[in-house]
């Protein structure tokens, strides 16, 4: 159904992207380059590696974290629904392996099975639309990167995540576990530092955590992120997916 690397590689290899070790580096003072796909695909062969190499532990690995890739309406395709007068969309379409357009999507409406419409329309833009309520704001942004990139640990309003490729590690702390005046004294809400580097120095205090929880994230899954709830994640396969930051009574 998603688009794999070496297609993505082909179809948007010109585009330019920000590349730099933790998400939108510039706002933190930090290093970051912006470069094509294209190049930043050479200089991460690890993506098309049948097995991939063991998790780097020392190396701060770049990653791709973009809310300016696309345009919303490249990012998402509206279409007019005849017998309804309501609009149609298909989320995330420039990430599926056969790009749908509007004629397709009428198609796929007639029929009893329809698991592209019911994963891709019915069920996540449901969601969103339902979170997002009457006054809320979407936020699309979408990420791509090898084994060991991530982002350090960070929160912001309601999110969905969805992982086309790959497998991710998630930490997750709600926000009456975080702060500096908890007591272990850690500052667990928010880090600029690169994830793997971070978890190497306090992999022993996250695992007498009493309000920390860790999950794996599978390909095709969509993981929900309550509002304030700080998060942690690193790439254990080479990734691609997006997410959708839902600002609304936050």
């Amino acid at each position: 159904m998603f688009v794999n690397f070496s297609t993505l590689r082909e179809r948007y290899g010109q585009r330019h992207v920000p590349v730099s070790t933790i998400p939108y580096a510039a706002n933190f003072g930090q290093e970051h380059k912006i470069e094509t796909l294209e190049a930043y695909f050479s200089e991460n062969e690890d993506f098309f590696e049948e097995v991939p190499n063991p998790l780097p532990t020392t190396t701060e690995r770049d990653y791709v974290f973009d809310s300016e890739f696309l345009s919303d309406d490249e990012f998402v395709i509206p279409c007019a629904n005849n017998d309804s007068h309501e609009n149609d969309v298909i989320a995330y379409s420039w990430l599926l392996d056969e790009l749908p357009n509007c004629s397709t999507i009428a198609a796929l409406r007639k029929l009893d099975n329809a698991p592209l419409m019911k994963s891709l329309n019915d069920v996540y833009f449901r969601l969103l639309v339902e979170t997002q309520g009457s006054e809320g704001q979407l936020w699309h942004q979408w990420y791509l990167g090898p084994r060991g990139s991530g982002a350090p640990l960070h929160y912001h309003c309601q999110a969905y995540n969805t992982l086309a490729q790959g497998e991710k590690l998630w930490v997750m702390i709600p926000p009456e576990h975080t702060g500096s005046d908890v007591d272990d004294g850690l500052a667990w809400g928010y880090s600029n530092r690169q994830p793997t580097t971070w978890l190497q120095s306090h992999i022993d205090d996250l695992t007498g955590h009493a309000g920390a929880s860790v999950c794996v994230q599978q390909a095709g899954d969509t993981l929900f992120v309550p509002s304030y709830w700080s998060h942690l994640t690193v790439n254990l396969r080479p990734c691609l997916g997006f997410a959708t930051e839902i600002y609304r009574d936050c």
